[in-house]
Order: C-alpha cells, then structure tokens, then sequence
C-alpha cells in the first residue's frame, strides 16, 4: 500500500540526549561510571530497534530497553565505561515506513577537570611568571630532601622525554631539546638512565630533578622491570646504559 504524502512514522524530530544520572542535560557527553541515557519519541505507534554501529542490542545486564506504548523509547546503559563510547542507532518502523535516529556517546575519564585555572588573557603574562614563581620557590616538608625527584617511564614515543624538554623550554623562556626524543616510533630513543636538573633563564636551580630512561616497546625489547624497580631504589648511576 503506498505510503501517505506527509505522513511519517515521526512527525517532528527525534529528541537525543545522554545524560548521567546525577549530571541531566549532558549531551553525548558521559563521566564514566554513570548512567548512559538515549530517549526518543514518536507520536504514533512504532517498533523499534537499538543498535551500536552494526550491533543488535538486547536487554540484559548493563543494557535496560524499554518504551511506553511503542511511542516512548529508552535506552539506558548503567555504569558507562570506555567500550560505550561510540554511534548508537533507533531503527523504527511500522505501517507507514522506516525511519531512523542516531547519536554519538563521548565518555569521560573524569567527570571535571582535574584542576581549573582562571586564566585571565590581559595578564597572562603575569600569571605566567607567578605560577613558575611558586615552583621554583616551592617549599620541601622534609628539611633533609634538598630536591624533589621524579622517574619518568613508560611505553616509547610517549612523550617522557620531550616532557623534560618542555619543562625546559618554559622556565629558560627560549626553546629547549637537550633530550633527545623519538617520535612516531615503536623503539625508544633513550638508551641510559639520565638525570637533568631544571634550572631557570637566571641559572637558577628548582627544587625538581627529572630522570629520564629507556622506554617499553611492545614484545621483547625496551627497559626491563627490574631496571625501573632498582632506579625507584637509587640503585641506578647516572648515564647507565639500559640492556
């Protein structure tokens, strides 16, 4: 029967939302460990059916399916996660036709930032020289640590050393890449354990030391556990070469 001009199996738009269950009006937008929430409404009766990318979903677990008269639909995902981030899909149906709504989830790792600065962009240069003032006068508890330390390891091409490069760069306000650093690569870089002191555009030194070593690849290959381990204990020269 050919299908009535005008007449669809929604007549007005489909609402989407995700919202977590203490945070409503979040839009696509989810801290993980909340609740995913997808609606959408149609005034007359349909059937649906939910799905992520190409996937069925059904109800069970952490996945709630409901609707009200076949008019309301809800999707709920408890606890959202990582692997819930993505394109979700309403295919609905019925007498008139086919239509379809969809809507991207973003998952947050933290549902705020982690620290919020108030950045004001007429005195950015001041607050610039006040913040790098407070690190470098910043006050050691412990009368007998001159210096605070800090081992820098991880999966290679990372970051680790470029970090130490961009410490660098803003407390000597000019740019400097005196580590070495590799880029875009599955082999590291750094081949010994190296220690850099930080010292500023004065030769001043901070109350901060950086230790930079070679990176873990993927398979065999990279600095071994126990290198990291005896390096925590101070059991680690400087200029060790890492095998």
């Amino acid at each position: 029967m050919p299908r009535d001009q005008g007449t669809s199996v929604m007549e007005e738009s489909m609402d989407t939302y995700a919202e977590s269950s203490n945070q409503p009006g979040g839009a696509g937008v989810v801290p993980r460990g909340e609740n995913i929430i997808l609606s959408w409404t149609s005034k007359r009766g349909v059937t649906g059916t939910w799905k992520k990318k190409d996937t069925l979903l059904q109800h069970g677990g952490r996945i709630i399916i409901s609707h009200n008269d076949h008019k309301e639909f809800h999707l709920t995902i408890t606890g959202a996660r990582e692997e819930d981030e993505g394109q979700y899909t309403l295919q609905l149906e019925n007498f008139w036709g086919k239509e379809s709504g969809s809507a991207h989830v973003k998952v947050l790792e933290y549902d705020s930032d982690w620290r919020h600065l108030n950045w004001d962009p007429a005195n950015i240069e001041k607050q610039n020289e006040k913040q790098k003032k407070k690190l470098r006068e910043f006050p050691i508890s412990n009368p007998g640590v001159r210096q605070l330390r800090f081992l820098l390891h991880g999966i290679t091409s990372y970051g680790k050393s470029t970090l130490i490069n961009s410490i660098m760069t803003v407390f000597k306000q000019r740019v400097i890449t005196l580590v070495p650093a590799a880029s875009n690569s599955d082999k590291t870089h750094t081949k010994c354990f190296k220690t850099y002191m930080i010292e500023d555009h004065q030769n001043r030194a901070l109350p901060f030391i950086f230790s930079d070593t070679m990176g873990v690849e993927l398979g065999e290959g990279g600095v071994l556990a126990a290198d990291i381990i005896s390096a925590l204990k101070g059991h680690v020269m400087d200029g060790y070469e890492v095998r």
